[in-house]
């Protein structure tokens, strides 16, 4: 073998090697600004007894979030879509407090912190 195709070879697999590294290190930033806001709007109809408006509010919740879950998803995100279908299965079970508190775990999901950058630091 040429000493050209040697550093080609090389070459190539070196600039591979790097994209992918750099893809498993990256930070996911998730914007569930319009998630959260279908969520609390459902937790305050829950919360007032709103049987109806709260399972309207979680299904478009939960819609949201199967969208969002469709073009990135992610771990935290499979965890809210679980929660949102949870707080649906129960609304139409007519269990209004147990969808609340579903709704207000994945709110509370939402608010975690994004995954720690990998390679250390402060």
């Amino acid at each position: 073998m040429k000493p050209y195709h040697v550093f080609t070879a090389l070459l190539v697999s070196s600039f591979f090697s790097a994209s992918v590294a750099q893809a498993a290190g990256a930070p996911m930033s998730i914007d569930f600004s319009q998630i959260k806001a279908h969520s609390e709007k459902a937790v305050a109809d829950g919360k007032q007894g709103n049987a109806a408006a709260f399972e309207q509010g979680a299904e478009e919740a939960l819609k949201q979030a199967k969208e969002q879950n469709d073009k990135r998803s992610s771990p935290a995100m499979q965890r809210i879509v679980g929660k949102l279908r949870t707080a649906v299965n129960e609304a139409k079970a007519g269990k209004i407090a147990e969808g609340t508190q579903a709704v207000e775990e994945a709110i509370a999901e939402m608010k975690q912190p994004a995954a720690p950058k990998f390679g250390g630091g402060s």
